[in-house]
């Protein structure tokens, strides 16, 4: 295994393990599993209503304790974990969820006492084996038909948690094939462009 390749598997390692226990904190111990997580600088750019985010002290003011006060319970599953370079810049990607009780309010929605699947897409910038830039997305839409308020037309799409690979193979923790990887990277490259053009 080359030293890239051992390091890539590393942060993906590294990345699933902190933001399981931050996800997974307490308001008591939230403050001490994001400062393990992130560089105190970190940068963080979300959905809206939070958008950019910069500091340890406002990710944990604006993200972590409204999201741990509205789902005290709260647990991290990831479907897909990916990771590698991209412009000599290490990242790690995450889909899944975070499901938790909505026992609180949250972006002034009331609490209903069941259930939810927040459905995340993550990408997490690592460095010296912290989080040094995040760009997060929570389907707030989606929360939002969740909690019964749901503002628009009825979807044409799935409603409910989405599913892992049906190989259930989305957290790969060996070395693949750099080629492979290579080839991945221009294909998802070429779609943003095409997106992107239309």
């Amino acid at each position: 295994m080359s030293t890239n390749s051992e390091q890539i598997l590393k942060n993906k390692k590294l990345v699933m393990k902190m933001m399981k226990n931050i996800a997974e904190s307490s308001l008591a111990t939230i403050n001490q599993s994001l400062s393990k997580a992130y560089h105190s600088d970190v940068e963080w750019r979300g959905f809206y209503p939070l958008e950019d985010l910069k500091g340890l002290e406002t990710l944990e003011l604006k993200v972590w304790r409204p999201l741990l006060q509205a789902f005290p319970d709260l647990e991290r599953r990831n479907n897909i974990v990916l990771g590698g370079d991209f412009n000599n810049k290490s990242f790690v990607g995450t889909v899944g969820h975070l499901t938790g009780t909505f026992q609180n309010p949250w972006f002034d929605i009331p609490a209903t006492n069941k259930t939810v699947h927040l459905r995340t897409c993550e990408f997490h910038q690592v460095k010296n084996e912290k989080i040094i830039q995040s760009y997060v997305l929570i389907d707030v839409m989606d929360f939002i038909r969740q909690a019964g308020f749901w503002p628009i037309n009825k979807s044409l799409g799935i409603e409910e948690m989405w599913p892992g690979p049906i190989t259930g193979d989305g957290i790969v923790l060996e070395e693949q094939d750099p080629e492979v990887s290579i080839k991945t990277l221009e294909q998802a490259l070429a779609m943003q462009k095409t997106l992107g053009d239309y």
